[in-house]
């Protein structure tokens, strides 16, 4: 019986030590825009840069681990627009 418990206590630490974040992919397919710069911003008031990739006729493959899932910012060639991401695969069609 100590061992069940003993195990059962094993498997809870080992799982509160499983590394904690959220990994997404972002495809975008921008009309009326062939090239710039796509940023991801923190959520927060200090707009701090989280991910950033080059956009390519109109499209582009942004991907990586952030905290959790909810609202940032994406700038897309100057233009700043507010997105939620909340999926693990994504398409953004503007």
């Amino acid at each position: 019986m100590k061992q069940v418990i003993l195990l059962v206590l094993l498997g809870m630490l080992a799982s509160a030590a499983a590394p904690v974040g959220y990994d997404f992919k972002l495809r975008g397919d921008i009309i009326n825009v062939n090239t710039g710069k796509v940023v991801l911003y923190s959520p927060e008031d200090t707009l701090q840069a989280l991910l950033s990739t080059e956009m390519k006729d109109g499209q582009f493959v942004l991907s990586g681990r952030l905290e959790e899932p909810g609202l940032y910012l994406l700038e897309i060639a100057g233009q700043k627009l507010p997105i939620v991401l909340d999926g693990s695969d994504m398409t953004l069609y503007a």
